[in-house]
């Protein structure tokens, strides 16, 4: 639910802002508690993940159910949260079962039932199918997942095209998507939600400044950089805005990425009010091939040198032993 309307609904409510930081480190340790199980542990987000246990058995003597048990125990004696566990044999139904009984549930679907088990379901169940799809499923009488059971793939194919395919296939059970542990990062991004709107330009600026650091240094230890530099922002109605900028020599710098991001902010109109403010890089490269010594500008390999020394710094002293001046060109 949006902040605003809880407000609404609860004014004496207390709205705490959130934690990144720790919110991070707590996945991460429960990411490591996974990896004791397998090395296929694929990260969706902070608090979800998939892992393939189905090569498990003669390395630990024990069944998945019985390890996810486990895991569960594990996380709660040595992180302290609840998990929703879910439990089968394709992706699409082990997230079908997670969020089963959530906070804390465990589900299991296997492979006999699970037809059985989504023919009562609503089509929105399917994964990828939204709230437009939905809609004209709906307004073509196809009601739950069981009345795609029912139509043969060529049909679903002539009036869907290729995703009447996609649909016929999760209806039956399959999802033939394998776990990836190692997926390619396709971009670096930060950004953050406001418990209060902002109209302030130069508050925006000192919070780009902030988010620009977290991308940089992201970068760094991804040994990555960027060819785009990505703004984002949503206004208090909701509305969303993006700009982006390529440029020709990628970049890690955390004030390139600010001057970039900051112009592109320059850009959009004033006297808005906006609920969050996001800034990224994408066309991701290796950092052997970014920020290359300029012959012509010498000011922005200085820049280099410049940020190469307060990264140093950092990593001696903590990340916010220094910090660069809000209002730098």
């Amino acid at each position: 639910m949006p902040i605003f309307k809880a407000r609404k609904l609860c004014p004496e409510a207390i709205i705490l802002r959130p934690n990144m930081s720790k919110y991070k480190k707590v996945s991460y340790e429960i990411r490591d508690l996974m990896k004791e199980l397998t090395p296929l542990v694929e990260p969706i987000s902070l608090d979800e993940a998939f892992l393939d246990l189905s090569g498990t058995f003669k390395l630990h003597q024990k069944i998945p159910a019985v390890l996810l048990a486990e895991l569960v125990n594990k996380i709660k004696k040595y992180v302290g949260i609840n998990v929703s566990v879910g439990l089968s044999y394709n992706k699409y139904l082990a997230k079908v079962c997670s969020d089963l009984d959530k906070p804390k549930g465990f589900s299991v679907i296997g492979q006999e039932e699970s037809k059985d088990f989504l023919s009562n379901k609503p089509v929105s169940l399917l994964w990828g199918v939204g709230k437009k799809f939905t809609n004209k499923l709906n307004s073509d009488g196809i009601i739950n997942i069981g009345q795609i059971q029912k139509i043969e793939i060529k049909e679903l194919v002539k009036r869907y095209g290729i995703i009447g395919l996609h649909i016929y296939q999760l209806s039956n059970g399959k999802d033939s998507r394998s776990i990836r542990s190692n997926r390619p990062i396709k971009s670096i991004s930060h950004e953050t939600t406001f418990t209060k709107n902002i109209k302030n330009r130069k508050k925006l600026e000192n919070i780009l400044s902030d988010l620009s650091r977290r991308v940089a240094f992201r970068a760094k230890k991804n040994g990555l950089g960027g060819k785009t530099i990505n703004l984002k922002l949503k206004t208090k109605n909701f509305k969303s805005i993006s700009r982006s900028k390529t440029i020709n020599n990628p970049t890690q710098l955390e004030r390139k990425i600010y001057k970039i991001a900051k112009d592109l902010l320059t850009n959009i109109k004033d006297n808005e009010e906006y609920r969050l403010i996001g800034v990224g890089i994408s066309e991701l490269v290796d950092e052997n091939f970014c920020d290359l010594d300029n012959l012509i500008d010498t000011n922005e390999n200085n820049e280099k040198k410049l940020d190469q020394a307060i990264n140093s710094l950092r990593d001696k002293f903590g990340s916010n032993i220094i910090n660069h001046g809000k209002n730098y060109e």
